[in-house]
């Protein structure tokens, strides 16, 4: 039986979702950030408040936490803060899970793609970044281009092509960049933290 997570407040809200829905949750578990916790109240059998605090790295890796654990997840959006955190989770690293949002108070199903998710590339860069500190983006091209097996019909990785990768995991905030003669390249703590949820 699928159990519900959601950040919808309103217990009888949840219901006629699931009313309208049919669908028979096991549990549902309502997630609050920490601030709203206390103003939450449930005292329905069935149901229970999962509150989440810390940075946005922590709180995702307690929703990684959550939805791991549950055996067959469906998420309903409920108008909050807290959607824009588990929408990035589901749709980096989940898209199977179903998910629904509220317009005008009625449920729709969003699809998620898989496509658009942390790429393995990415992973694997911060897999090397994770062994080394201050390395240079040809060293990582070279690790990824040992890495690719001679039956791979896959072209080695060029060098614009991993610049591309790491200007992306600086925006994300995972790797430090130290330029001296040539750029040189960490996993700094939010990195450590990411590689967390890949796992």
């Amino acid at each position: 039986m699928p159990s519900l997570i959601t950040t919808i407040k309103d217990p009888g809200d949840i219901q006629n979702f699931l009313k309208k829905e049919e669908i028979d949750a096991d549990k549902v578990i309502i997630l609050a950030k920490e601030d709203l916790c206390d103003e939450l109240h449930v005292e329905k059998e069935g149901y229970e408040v999962q509150c989440l605090k810390g940075d946005f790295h922590t709180i995702l890796m307690e929703i990684k936490t959550l939805f791991d654990k549950i055996k067959s997840p469906f998420f309903i959006a409920g108008e909050t803060d807290l959607d824009i955190y588990v929408t990035y989770y589901l749709t980096q690293f989940k898209p199977t899970i179903p998910f629904y949002a509220l317009d005008k108070g009625e449920p729709i199903m969003l699809p998620t793609s898989g496509s658009r998710g942390f790429v393995s590339t990415k992973k694997k860069i911060l897999e090397i970044l994770d062994k080394k500190d201050d390395i240079t983006s040809k060293y990582i091209q070279d690790n990824l281009n040992k890495t690719l097996s001679a039956k791979s019909k896959r072209k080695p990785y060029s060098q614009s092509t991993i610049y591309q990768y790491l200007h992306d995991l600086e925006n994300m905030g995972l790797v430090n960049v130290e330029i001296k003669r040539n750029k040189k390249y960490s996993l700094n703590t939010r990195g450590t933290q990411f590689m967390e949820l890949l796992k």
